[in-house]
């Protein structure tokens, strides 16, 4: 029952009617774009850039601050992003309080992935891990930003500390952005569910 009620929570704020969702599409688009824009910067080369995780928010104000950046395994596609037989993520500190880092692994069905955190305390009295599942499809081809591939994420059973969690927040990001990636972080622990952007090679 959990899991439908993510998956129904999840299309609800991912699939929004028509006007609002192209607005949203908009709106992501350009936070997507100014992220990169502000890390090639950093950096010098946008190659760099190797995958954001997105939160959704019905909260034009918010947008900006529901994009992170995290690690993930450069190897985990190959070029035509529909081969991996494993995928790697980090949620960063910022979200949970503590990074989870996830195996996870391909399902029968094509671009369906799942798999359970490798190095997070269960939350579960029972006991059971963290998990994950995601849903993942090539982008369409950007000659500007490169090939990416997008994955609907689900999560089940984290570990979350609200001061390590706000500490995090603190050192990771500038002082006018705690307030809007709090709202974000705690959007995320009531609903764990976003999307992974993720850039192949």
């Amino acid at each position: 029952m959990q899991e439908v009620h993510m998956q129904a929570s999840f299309e609800n704020l991912f699939r929004r009617p028509l006007s609002l969702r192209r607005l949203l599409q908009a709106t992501i688009a350009s936070s997507l774009a100014m992220a990169l824009a502000s890390l090639t910067l950093a950096s010098h080369a946008e190659a760099s850039v190797k995958a954001f995780y997105e939160i959704p928010t019905q909260d034009p104000q918010l947008q900006a601050a529901a994009i992170f950046e995290i690690k993930s395994d450069a190897d985990a596609y190959n070029s035509n992003g529909r081969a991996a037989n494993e995928l790697r993520l980090e949620l960063p500190a910022a979200l949970t309080g503590r990074p989870h880092s996830f195996t996870l692994l391909r399902q029968a069905q094509l671009g369906h992935f799942a798999g359970v955190a490798t190095n997070a305390p269960a939350a579960d009295p029972s006991g059971s891990p963290p998990s994950a599942t995601a849903v993942c499809t090539p982008a369409p081809h950007d000659a500007e930003r490169g090939d990416w591939v997008v994955c609907d994420m689900q999560f089940s059973q984290l570990a979350f500390d609200h001061n390590l969690r706000d500490q995090a927040l603190l050192r990771d990001f500038k002082p006018r952005e705690f307030l809007p990636r709090q709202a974000i972080s705690r959007n995320f622990e009531g609903q764990p569910i976003g999307r992974l952007h993720y850039r192949v090679r």
